[in-house]
């Protein structure tokens, strides 16, 4: 054979370095309490568990929003890997690798290649909050990202081709369309991708619009989004009803002001996730200052350079404080989406091109890194301090509460909804459990409960068991006290139904919700 001899390819230490770095947080989270599931998390599972009965759903379970695509990817892991968390967690893994890729994919259009790897790494290594929420199974939040960042790179295939539509931008109209009926059908937040997307094509219009891309985007949106569209006609549009009741908090300039005055240093670490304190006190005010000059700058050079993240960005504020409740946000996840905006303007705000753009990179890496470890520090701490209201998972570990009740053969329970679902989940459904307080996810569960002539409760310590003791007295009935590490196992002489006593005996206490203008 003849030919020059293949040049093996260098890996780029920036790269390494991110991945080395993304993966070793991620295990920081599985493997302490900031790994501790919550029911909304283990709903995922319990609903791929029963699949063979109800069928597959087309929504989360108990309400007309949030679409499931991923319970598919979620069967996967739970079939790999057992039914546990880190089956549960397997799709969310592999999505926050797919996501870090596609970003690349998206600003290699627009950035040079070295920078482009660096948005990359970026997002897989934070920022914090969507680094700790996007390693739980949320079942529409990361491949709704996803989704959106299959639309942008899309979009950007379309603008790019300067010789007209052919058949593979035919695929690329398809494609983008799909992309965003699937992701219109788990959220729609989707909008928050969709419009910079738009921005990408309006401004070349001329070149990428035509009958055929216009005919082929819309189909592949009405293939995407028909489990929501078969699911709404159904339902009297209830999909686009499901959120009526929920609350308004604030005017849209009070909403406005709380995105940049908490919600966005919280994304960003600043501010605690949960409590939204400021972390590290006049520091992390300082720090904010100084994160939100990169953005500025970041953001002043796409316009100058008309990328899609300068639209992005104004986008994402202006839907964001036009969702009433957005504020009621501990955990962000309203500020999830935001993750791969934020990241492409910090790499324009940091980025300089020469010599040195690898030290520069890697010193970005460094610091964003160092913000990610310290901002997941804290919430550790804020999670695990006595008596706090803001607790990873929302209540403590229940090991101690499973074995008393297997101890004593007790297997239907009444609960707290952070409490009955990851008892169903955490015991493979064998102790069957329903929230006394709060959704009622799964009706056979609750009916099962209900009937049940010897169930017991599963009651916080502190304000709840104090409610619930004064409840079980004023109504004379017996029960036996079983400590079960943070909680109390109570096990009634007789079957004690939730609307027999009042809310306080029922629930644990919530985390306070913010005040907004």
């Amino acid at each position: 054979m003849s030919g020059s001899p293949r040049v093996p390819r260098r890996v780029d230490p920036v790269v390494a370095a991110g991945i080395a770095a993304g993966v070793a947080l991620r295990l920081l989270i599985y493997l302490t309490p900031l790994g501790r599931p919550d029911s909304d998390e283990v709903v995922a599972g319990l609903m791929v568990a029963h699949i063979p009965q109800t069928g597959f759903p087309v929504f989360f379970w108990g309400q007309d929003y949030g679409g499931t695509p991923e319970l598919g990817p979620v069967w996967v892991g739970l079939t790999a890997f057992g039914f546990n968390i880190v089956g549960l967690r397997a799709a969310t893994a592999v999505l926050g690798a797919l996501n870090a890729w596609l970003l690349y994919r998206v600003a290699r259009r627009r950035l040079p290649e070295p920078a482009a790897r660096l948005a990359g790494v970026l997002l897989f290594t934070g920022p914090a909050a969507a680094l700790w929420f996007g390693v739980h199974e949320q079942l529409f939040y990361p491949p709704t990202t996803t989704a959106g960042l299959v639309v942008l790179l899309c979009a950007h295939r379309l603008a790019d081709r300067s010789d007209g539509p052919h058949r593979r931008a035919w695929g690329d109209a398809a494609g983008l369309g799909l992309a965003a009926g699937i992701g219109w059908w788990m959220a729609p937040n989707i909008v928050y991708y969709l419009i910079p997307a738009a921005a990408v094509l309006l401004a070349h219009a001329r070149r990428t619009v035509t009958p055929a891309t216009a005919v082929l985007a819309a189909g592949g949106f009405l293939a995407g989004a028909a489990p929501w569209l078969v699911q709404g006609s159904r339902t009297n549009w209830g999909p686009l009803r499901a959120t009526e009741n929920f609350p308004r908090l604030g005017s849209y300039p009070g909403r406005v002001e709380y995105f940049f005055e908490r919600a966005l240093a919280g994304a960003l670490g600043p501010r605690d996730v949960l409590s939204h304190d400021w972390a590290w006190g006049a520091v992390g005010v300082v720090l904010y200052l100084g994160l939100l000059v990169v953005l500025g700058r970041g953001w002043w050079q796409a316009v100058r350079a008309r990328s899609w993240e300068a639209v992005g960005f104004v986008g994402y504020v202006v839907v964001y404080a036009a969702i009433g409740w957005s504020p009621d946000d501990p955990n962000l996840r309203y500020t999830f989406y935001a993750a791969p905006i934020l990241v492409l303007l910090a790499v324009r705000g940091v980025w300089s091109a020469g010599a040195a753009h690898r030290a520069r990179s890697l010193a970005t890496l460094g610091v964003a890194v160092a913000l990610s470890a310290m901002s997941l520090g804290r919430l550790w701490h804020l999670s695990e301090a006595g008596g706090t209201v803001y607790r990873v998972g929302n209540v403590p570990e229940l090991h101690e509460v499973i074995e008393a009740l297997d101890a004593r053969g007790i297997t239907r329970v009444w609960g707290d909804y952070w409490v009955a679902y990851r008892l169903d989940f955490e015991t493979g459904e064998r102790i069957v459990s329903s929230p006394a307080a709060g959704i009622v996810r799964y009706q056979p569960y609750h009916d099962l409960v209900r009937a049940s002539p010897r169930s017991a409760w599963v009651v916080l310590r502190g304000r709840q068991l104090d409610a619930f003791t004064e409840a079980m007295a004023a109504k004379g009935v017996a029960w036996e006290r079983v400590e079960a590490g943070g909680f109390v196992v109570a096990v009634p002489a007789r079957p004690v139904q939730p609307e027999e006593l009042p809310d306080a005996a029922r629930r644990a206490p919530e985390t306070p919700r913010p005040e907004v203008r």
